[in-house]
């Protein structure tokens, strides 16, 4: 076959229903592939985010405080000098809180008491102030 005839053939089959339907086809199912790839990489970050180290920002003194989330992960975040909000994780405890915040967990009953946790337990949800004095 000579160039012509290759070029003759080609045409022929582009104009076919058949290849564009395919054609087509081929492009949707490589679209969906990418698609579900994007989001399954940007759901690895926003996990891979989670896992990062929390560094509170100096809080403005305001009738609602700015609540900080704390994740396992945390070995201390870097003392303000003013309160930290926190909302309790599951698992967490007052000692825990402490160390996570202050670095030490001596302050857990200074926490306990000054947020009204005479007799109470932690909950997951609690907002409670942290202060490492």
């Amino acid at each position: 076959m000579n160039k012509t005839q290759i070029y003759s053939e080609l045409s022929k089959f582009v104009k076919k229903t058949d290849f564009w339907i395919g054609l087509i086809t081929m492009l949707l199912i490589v679209g969906v592939v990418v698609n579900v790839t994007l989001a399954q990489v940007k759901k690895q970050r926003l996990v891979a985010q989670k896992e990062k180290i929390i560094s509170p920002v100096t809080m403005i003194v305001s009738p609602t405080p700015t609540v900080v989330p704390i994740a396992q992960t945390i070995k201390k975040l870097a003392y303000t000098g003013r309160d930290i909000a926190v909302v309790v994780q599951p698992g967490d405890t007052f000692w825990s809180i402490s160390e996570y915040v202050c670095g030490d967990g001596k302050y857990f009953e200074s926490i306990q008491l000054s947020n009204g946790y005479r007799y109470q337990q932690l909950h997951a949800g609690d907002v409670i102030n942290v202060t490492c004095e």
